[in-house]
C-alpha cells in the first residue's frame, strides 16, 4: 500500500505502508529497491518498531497508537534521505506526521522530530496523516497532508531540517469537498503533488470516499504550489465542490475478474 518512490540514480527505492513480510508482521515502513520497476528486492525497514516521538505524542494525549505506520513520503535533499511517516490511533484525529533521516536510502534512519500533529479537540484542523512534499521552483519546500475533517492542508517546511518552519504551525486548507445538501469534507485524503515541466503546472491528486469501497481519485492544477488549484471546470478545489474529473475509480467486471 501507498508506495513512495525515490530514485537515487542506482536504484528506485520504494517505502510502503506496513504489511507482512514473510512471517513477520510489524510496524516500521518496508523498504524495497529495483533497477527495472518490476522486480523488487526487500532491503529492510525504516524503523525497528513504532517511532518513539510519534507514539509518545499519542499516548500523552490520551490515546494508544495503532501498531502500524501509514502512507510514507520519501525525498532526497542534498545528501540526506528523508522519510515522512503517518501514525494514527483509534481516537478520532489523534495523529502525527513525523520525519526520519539517513545518509543512505537503506538507512539506518533516525527520528528528527514531529512535523505536524492533530488531536481530538474543538479546533477546525484536519487529520495529520498522508504527507506529500514538493520543492517549488523558488526552492521553498511544501508539505500537503490531511484526511477528512477539514480537508487537505499545505504547510511550509524548512529546507534545512525538513520540519515545519514554525513548530506550532498547522498550515492552511488548500482543498476540500462539498456535497449537495450534505456535510463538507468527509472522506477526502491521500494527496499527492507533482510538477510538470512541459506545462509548467503543479498537479494535486486527491483520494475521495472510503478506501474499502469506492476510493476514487480527483485532480486539480495550479501555476503555484500555494494554489489555487482548479479542476477541469475551473472550480477552486478549496471551495465546497465535488471536483471533477474522476480520473481513477473501481469498476465491476461482469463475468470476469478483470486484470490488475
Amino acid at each position: 500500500h501507498d508506495p513512495a518512490l525515490l530514485d537515487n540514480g542506482d536504484f528506485v527505492y520504494a517505502y510502503s505502508t506496513d504489511v507482512a513480510f514473510g512471517h513477520e508482521i510489524r510496524p516500521g515502513h518496508q523498504i524495497r529497491r529495483s533497477i527495472n520497476m518490476v522486480e523488487w528486492e526487500f532491503v529492510g525497514w525504516v524503523f525497528p518498531g513504532l517511532p518513539t516521538a510519534g507514539a509518545n505524542y499519542i499516548r500523552q494525549n490520551g490515546g494508544e497508537p495503532f501498531n502500524a505506520l501509514w502512507a510514507p513520503y520519501a525525498i532526497k535533499v542534498g545528501d540526506e534521505y528523508r522519510v515522512y511517516y503517518s501514525l494514527s490511533s483509534e481516537t478520532p484525529r489523534l495523529s502525527v506526521i513525523g520525519l526520519a533521516v539517513s545518509d543512505s536510502p537503506k538507512g539506518p534512519f533516525q527520528e528528527r522530530g514531529l512535523v505536524v500533529t492533530s488531536k481530538n479537540d474543538n479546533t477546525r484542523q484536519t487529520n495529520a496523516i498522508d504527507p506529500t512534499v514538493i520543492v517549488g521552483k523558488d526552492g521553498r519546500h511544501w508539505m500537503y497532508y490531511g484526511s477528512a475533517w477539514d480537508g487537505i492542508y499545505i504547510l511550509e517546511l524548512s529546507p534545512t531540517t525538513g520540519l515545519a518552519i514554525s513548530s506550532s504551525d498547522k498550515g492552511r486548507r488548500i482543498a476540500q469537498r462539498g456535497f449537495t445538501g450534505g456535510d463538507v469534507n468527509g472522506n477526502i485524503e491521500g494527496a499527492e503533488i507533482i510538477y510538470n515541466e512541459e506545462f509548467d503546472k503543479y498537479y494535486l491528486f486527491i483520494a475521495y470516499d472510503w478506501l474499502e469501497t469506492k476510493y476514487n481519485v480527483r485532480v486539480g492544477r495550479s501555476d503555484d504550489p500555494n494554489g489555487p488549484f482548479v479542476d477541469i471546470q475551473g472550480n477552486d478545489m478549496n471551495a465546497e465542490h465535488d471536483n471533477l474529473p474522476m480520473i481513477l475509480a473501481p469498476y465491476k467486471f461482469n463475468n470476469h475478474s478483470g486484470w490488475q
